[in-house]
């Protein structure tokens, strides 16, 4: 998203990197204030329920961004949309490390850490070439219009596509995670419970 929107505000908008920058601003601390609050709302719901909600927020505010345009004002498409979008992003962040990481042995927790951030970064980069490649391959497809509405066109097919991906990713946390998975309350009240032990003369 950042890399779509930083090519729409300089290429198209023709914002400076300074401006465009500073526009990046909000959406920095939407996902901070969102990694913090978080924790306290696993207090009360479930990882699955966060997870859930927060990809709905994503892919909300991605489906918004779809709606930049060369002669639009960036605030109500751009700027909004991008804000959703990083608040999901925020929420959804701290509940899926629970889930992946909760129930490994300690002894592979570190592992178990180690691969999930490597498959978000390969998951990145990965998504990130796709989105790009179909999003130049739609720009080069629009032959009839201006070189910004082309490259606006290809920024909101990707957009379009990754809202997609996010709203399939709250459907299968949805589906595929239990409800009380990663739940810390769950889990205590989950643990077998020992008897205490009694001597002989007891």
């Amino acid at each position: 998203m950042f890399f779509f929107l930083t090519l729409y505000l300089q290429q198209v908008l023709h914002y400076s990197p300074i401006i465009t920058g500073l526009l990046f601003l909000p959406l920095g601390m939407a996902v901070f204030v969102m990694s913090v609050l978080a924790p306290r709302l696993l207090v009360q719901l479930t990882p699955r329920t966060v997870i859930t909600a927060g990809m709905l927020t994503a892919a909300t505010g991605l489906a918004l961004m779809t709606g930049i345009a060369p002669g639009r004002s960036h605030l109500p498409s751009g700027l909004l949309g991008g804000f959703l979008m990083m608040c999901g992003l925020g929420l959804s962040l701290v509940p899926a490390t629970i889930v992946a990481t909760k129930g490994l042995p300690p002894g592979l927790s570190g592992v178990g850490s180690a691969l999930m951030n490597t498959s978000r970064l390969l998951g990145g980069a990965l998504g990130l070439a796709i989105l790009v490649t179909l999003a130049g391959a739609h720009t080069r497809a629009d032959r009839d219009v201006s070189i910004t509405q082309a490259l606006t066109d290809g920024f909101s097919h990707s957009l379009a596509i990754s809202a997609v991906i996010c709203l399939v990713a709250a459907v299968a946390a949805l589906v595929l995670l239990r409800a009380g998975a990663g739940h810390p309350h769950v889990d205590r009240v989950s643990q077998p419970h020992k008897a205490p032990h009694r001597g002989p003369g007891s």
